[in-house]
């Protein structure tokens, strides 16, 4: 059974507020489809939101409990949004290790999430040269020494952009460290590529 909790506004605050997350499995990249108990590409989920339940004890406290029955071992991130503006909280975004359907470890409690918010708003959401939001460019990840080196085989983290130009997935890097996001679309954009430091 994996067990999260979000912590954000609550009953208290407004009772209109609700958050839910997707369920992703790390070693395909799809999604959990609450609708068969599948895991599905991100276009062909039918429920891929799964709502989170405020604890009555303690409000702005939201809280899930999902049993995975039969599947494999590995890695699996949980992306929380908000149900009012479908934005991500990126600082709450947890990964666990499962091994016969328990989970292990936190693996990102000590890593920085690279975003199209990272550092200020909109700061990395991609826009073609005439202003408009690029949809189903590739991002990629790497550190700054890899990419000098032309070790680019294999990226740290990969996601794609929406129609809105913003990123599907924040990508988890180690702080104190410089790293390259590589943003391309055939034909449309790229690639190009943007220097950030994580301090």
């Amino acid at each position: 059974m994996v067990e999260y909790e979000l912590y954000a506004p609550g009953s208290d605050v407004d009772v209109t507020n609700n958050y839910y997350v997707y369920f992703r499995r790390d070693v395909d990249g799809l999604y959990y489809d609450t609708d068969d108990a599948t895991f599905k590409t991100f276009g062909a989920l039918v429920d891929g939101q799964i709502e989170l339940v405020e604890d009555s004890n303690q409000p702005g406290v939201w809280a899930l409990s999902l049993v995975l029955v039969g599947e494999d071992d590995g890695a699996y991130t949980i992306l929380p949004r908000d149900g009012q503006t479908d934005e991500l909280f990126t600082e709450q975004v947890a990964q666990v290790y499962l091994v016969n359907d328990m989970p292990l470890v936190s693996l990102l409690e000590d890593q920085i999430h690279l975003h199209d918010q990272y550092t200020g708003v909109d700061n990395y959401k991609l826009i073609a040269e005439n202003g408009d939001p690029v949809e189903g460019a590739t991002v990629r990840i790497f550190t700054k020494a890899d990419y000098d080196a032309n070790v680019v085989g294999n990226p740290i983290g990969l996601t794609t952009t929406d129609a809105s130009g913003l990123w599907l997935d924040p990508i988890p890097v180690n702080p104190g460290d410089t790293y390259v996001i590589v943003f391309h679309k055939e034909g449309a954009i790229g690639p190009t590529s943007i220097e950030v430091i994580v301090p």
